[in-house]
């Protein structure tokens, strides 16, 4: 009797920890993928050293946190479809990301670590140009909007607007930038092509023009493709036809000055426009003096504003394949700065070699030192190209300080067929993201062959309609059987 007890409570007790559920049903109702789509902006949470998080902005609107160890989820936020849901600029500073939805119409401010929405706000109607952050004494506070005919400052804490004012002649100026340095003005920049830049400062504490200049630039028809602001306050363009630089002080100059690119030792490949990049880690402080100039499809120029002379700090010279498959100064060469206590520590990602042409070859990754130009130590990284991916569009790196001191990177590789993949030291993918499976149209099911116990169980399953009476004592029959083999079990296998 005391046997039987026993064997009464071991199968109470083995049934209480068992879930179970039809073995037809395992596999066919059990997963679920959710996908952001293509990339438009990312930006990596360095706010908190340990935070695993890349934040991404995709062309089919949605705003998502990936987990840089695995590549799943965090949060997704899908907005409307089209237009009305675009998202145009993607700002982060913090823990706070923020987004202008919809060409200016809505501005929202998100808590990336958990995804929730700290506050949201409807715009003037308006075409949206340009946006960024402004901050004065290493403090963020402000968000500036640009629009076409006017321009908004909000607080960044609550969304709510400080003030707005209309753009001067903005009938016949195309406003496209907007800038702050950190000195508690911003600026707006606007052209009328070819023939003059349009800068209008305003102050950030009431909107007040402090200053306007109009300044002539006959060559010049598109700032945000041809123009950057480096170092204090030093607007700098780019002029293909005279294969020059045009640099103008905001704070203090009207005219702006040549400086040929010959005069530095360089030449431009021929029929080839240069571009130029430059970069501000810290809305508060003044862009990096340090910034790029392309001068080819495979050569890359780092140069330094030194006391108001322009000195190359080094010549990135070209690699034989690497354009046939790295296709963009995004790709190929990026300033990247590290947080030092109060400081940045500045040096450049550069894809150096590459192997064939193909996308079944490799390509060497290397960190090199914007103040000596030299590579650091122990940051190769071989990259070898996924032949099931397509080619890379954009590499998204962060660098950061290891627990010894040594720089470290991460790679983010976003591919022309929408694919994600991360990279990490030395070259080993950490996940990879199929987004193109977010853009299907269209889509067929196919049934698959059955194996054998699948098979049994759809023929107890799958009789006809009005033979209700042999299925049910068919399926008794079975849980019958069962039942008798959790008895064996218990009975055979378990100690008394």
């Amino acid at each position: 009797m005391a046997k039987l007890i026993l064997l009464c409570l071991k199968f109470v007790t083995l049934c209480g920890s068992i879930g179970a559920v039809f073995e037809d049903q395992v596999g066919k109702f059990d997963w679920r993928q959710q996908y952001v789509g293509k990339v438009r902006f990312s930006h990596f949470d360095t706010h908190v050293q340990s935070s695993k998080k890349v934040l991404v902005a995709t062309e089919n609107n949605v705003f998502a946190a990936l987990n840089t160890r695995t590549g799943d989820l965090f949060w997704r936020h899908v907005d409307k479809t089209g237009p009305e849901g675009s998202i145009d600029a993607l700002l982060q500073h913090g823990q706070d990301a923020v987004l202008v939805v919809g060409n200016g119409r809505l501005l929202r401010s998100w808590d990336i670590n958990v995804g929730g929405l700290n506050w949201e706000i409807v715009l003037d109607s308006g075409s949206f140009q340009a946006a960024c952050l402004s901050g004065q004494q290493d403090n963020v506070k402000h968000v500036a909007v640009l629009k076409k005919t006017v321009i908004s400052l909000h607080y960044l804490s609550n969304g709510h607007q400080k003030w707005i004012e209309n753009l001067p002649e903005s009938e016949t100026v195309d406003y496209q930038a907007v800038y702050s340095g950190g000195n508690g003005e911003v600026y707006a920049l606007g052209v009328v092509p070819h023939s003059h830049i349009a800068i209008v400062v305003y102050s950030a504490d009431d909107g007040e023009i402090i200053k306007q200049v109009s300044v002539e630039a006959p060559w010049l028809s598109n700032i945000q493709g041809s123009c950057a602001v480096i170092s204090q306050g030093m607007l700098t363009c780019v002029d293909p036809a005279a294969v020059s630089l045009y640099m103008l002080d905001l704070h203090a100059e009207s005219q702006m000055t040549q400086v040929p690119l010959q005069s530095l030792g360089l030449e431009v490949v021929p029929g080839f426009r240069p571009v130029l990049v430059s970069t501000q880690p810290n809305p508060a402080q003044q862009p990096l003096s340090e910034f790029f100039v392309q001068l080819g499809p495979e050569n890359y120029v780092l140069l330094q504003l030194n006391n108001g002379q322009i000195v190359t700090l080094r010549d990135f010279k070209p690699v034989s394949n690497c354009y046939s498959i790295f296709n963009s100064l995004s790709c190929s060469v990026q300033i990247l700065t590290i947080k030092i206590q109060t400081s940045y520590h500045i040096v450049i990602f550069a894809i150096q070699k590459c192997k064939g042409s193909n996308v079944n070859d490799a390509c060497s990754i290397n960190l090199f030192s914007a103040e000596t130009g030299r590579r650091l130590l122990d940051t190769t990284m071989i990259y070898s190209l996924d032949p099931n991916v397509g080619k890379p569009e954009k590499l998204y790196v962060q660098a950061f300080l290891k627990k010894d001191d040594a720089v470290g990177y991460r790679v983010m590789v976003h591919s022309e067929d929408h694919a994600l993949s991360f990279l990490q030291q030395p070259g080993r993918v950490m996940w990879t993201r199929e987004e193109a499976l977010s853009d299907v149209v269209t889509m067929e099911m196919v049934d698959l062959p059955l194996t054998g116990t699948q098979a049994e169980l759809e023929g107890e399953f799958g009789k006809k309609a009005g033979k209700c009476q042999p299925r049910i004592l068919l399926h008794f029959y079975d849980q019958s059987l069962l039942w008798i083999n959790i008895q064996y079990f218990v009975y055979y296998f378990l100690p008394v």
